[in-house]
């Protein structure tokens, strides 16, 4: 799967981008120049023009930041500074910007009531119900019609397939139009935050990334939760302390308002913990012959909290769709969708724009009644 660098390969990559842009293939185009900065060597000519064609390519999309961005990283990289046709796109970029008012994507997908107080990606008429039924589940306690925006989640413990080494974040699996920045890692970042994360989770060792996508589905998403999980909780003695606490819980016990990032994902992965099944079936003798665990109670605890996580994802577990094709191009855990029943007649559509669920009401649901999804499109319930 992973490529030494090559600038001769790194070349053709180019190349065929720029042939997509001519046919007016932009998606294509940019997995193509994005293939190309991955092989690039640092510093190199190719690098320079890769980052030179992508900013055409976002100058003919009308994404005009984008395209400033990437005329920007050309010169960065040792792209000539006084280059007429990167100057003359930059100055006309500069003008149309002026002329186009940005558009925001979250102007769009927003609640369409007021929010929950405590919980406010929610609207504040959803309330958690648990009976001998349906168990936990999601109801409404006003109705609610077609069209309506009644949630909007994001992830922070994710699985990136290699299906998308090109086109998504490495780390939180945003696509950001494709405008991704490569690594020594061949993986792909939206933004140096979200680099310096994923460098941290893995210790900063390029070997324990490509670990990571390497091998089946399950020893992947295995090494996954295990390092987002630490990276979380910031050791082994406070991701222990997390999980004990977890017991019964579901987001609904929680107030985010006013907390931080690292304490809001901290409630996130004790809400998800609470979720954990019971059973085996087979995944916690697969975990400890194809992983190098610690020994002693931290190897016993590890076993435990991985397979159950593995276990809750295989039940729960939310997939991204690939781009025209029914494949999944990743995969989340959230604690909001997996207290939200299956039905084959679902009244709730999920939409994924980057990395959150944004929820869409599909047919009139009233005061009282549940809110279901269908599994088959929005969950991955397997892992073969």
């Amino acid at each position: 799967m992973f490529r030494a660098k090559s600038n001769e390969q790194a070349s053709k990559f180019c190349q065929e981008g720029s042939e997509m842009l001519k046919e007016g293939n932009f998606y294509e185009a940019l997995k193509a120049i994005n293939k190309s900065l991955c092989l690039a060597e640092p510093g190199s000519l190719v690098m320079c023009e890769s980052f030179a064609v992508r900013s055409e390519i976002y100058f003919e999309m009308r994404e005009y930041q984008n395209c400033l961005t990437n005329i920007e990283a050309a010169k960065e990289h040792g792209f000539e500074k006084d280059n007429k046709g990167l100057n003359d796109r930059e100055m006309e970029c500069k003008k149309l910007m002026d002329e186009n008012k940005e558009s925001d994507l979250w102007a769009f997908f927003k609640l369409s009531y007021p929010a929950n107080e405590k919980l406010p990606f929610i609207i504040k008429s959803l309330e958690m119900k648990e009976d001998e039924k349906f168990g936990k589940h999601i109801i409404t306690n006003e109705d609610l019609m077609a069209g309506d925006v009644i949630a909007i989640e994001e992830s922070c413990l994710n699985f990136f397939s290699p299906k998308t080494l090109f086109t998504k974040c490495f780390n939180c699996l945003k696509s950001n139009l494709l405008d991704l920045i490569p690594s020594s890692a061949s993986v792909m970042f939206c933004s140096k935050e979200c680099f310096k994360f994923a460098y941290k989770k893995f210790n900063c060792r390029n070997e324990l990334i490509r670990d990571s996508l390497s091998g089946n589905e399950i020893k992947q998403k295995m090494l996954r939760i295990m390092s987002e999980s630490l990276a979380i909780a910031g050791s082994y003695n406070e991701l222990q302390k997390l999980v004990e606490s977890s017991k019964g819980k579901t987001i609904f016990d929680f107030d985010l308002r006013g907390k931080t990032d690292k304490e809001l994902k901290e409630i996130i992965l004790v809400t998800l913990c609470s979720l954990m099944p019971k059973t085996d079936c087979g995944v916690e003798g697969y975990l400890t012959s194809t992983m190098s665990l610690p020994d002693g109670p931290r190897r016993n605890f590890f076993v435990s909290f991985i397979t159950r996580l593995i276990l809750i994802y295989m039940r729960n577990g939310t997939k991204l769709p690939g781009k025209g094709t029914n494949l999944p191009e990743g995969g989340l855990l959230l604690p909001f969708v997996a207290l939200v029943n299956h039905s084959c007649d679902p009244n709730i559509y999920v939409t994924f724009v980057d990395n959150k669920c944004v929820f869409t009401v599909i047919r009139r649901i009233i005061a009282g009644e549940q809110i279901f999804v269908n599994y088959r499109s929005t969950f991955k319930i397997n892992l073969n």
